[in-house]
């Protein structure tokens, strides 16, 4: 059964029952990437494991982004630091990614940041991995 409304502007709109399939075809939102390293912190913490997160993102005002740099923020750092030597390697540098997650054409310069920050703490001796939300880098802090 359709009713008709008003909008704001005294357009009618009909309301009515939702589609018998509105479910089967609801699909659950894909995890932000900071809830992603939010959830694997905690696992981090309960295990007991010595890390800490590299403060890169957010929004800041230029004498905060001049500070920052002065200080040594460098852009394209991986995310989580995880400091314990295991299987020849230093430590472990993961940058968190969303599940699923398509690179837009605005990040490309961020990514091949991110790629050489990787491939120069490989040749210092570290692991330095991409890991697409909290499972997959437990599995890689597993290994």
């Amino acid at each position: 059964m359709l009713s008709k409304r008003k909008t704001r502007r005294g357009a009618r709109l009909k309301v009515g029952n939702k589609p018998k399939n509105y479910r089967a075809n609801f699909k659950p939102p894909r995890p932000l990437e900071t809830d992603e390293q939010k959830a694997f912190v905690r696992k981090l913490e309960a295990m007991g494991i010595l890390f800490y997160a590299v403060p890169n993102e957010g929004k800041r005002t230029r004498w905060q982004r001049t500070k920052a740099k002065t200080e040594g923020l460098k852009s394209g750092v991986p995310d989580l630091v995880i400091c314990h030597a295991r299987g020849g390697y230093f430590g472990l540098y993961i940058e968190m990614k969303r599940q699923n997650a398509v690179p837009s054409e605005t990040s490309k310069k961020l990514r091949m940041k991110q790629e050489k920050w990787r491939k120069d703490l490989i040749e210092e001796g570290y692991k330095a991995i991409e890991c697409k939300g909290e499972a997959e880098a437990m599995k890689a802090l597993l290994e």
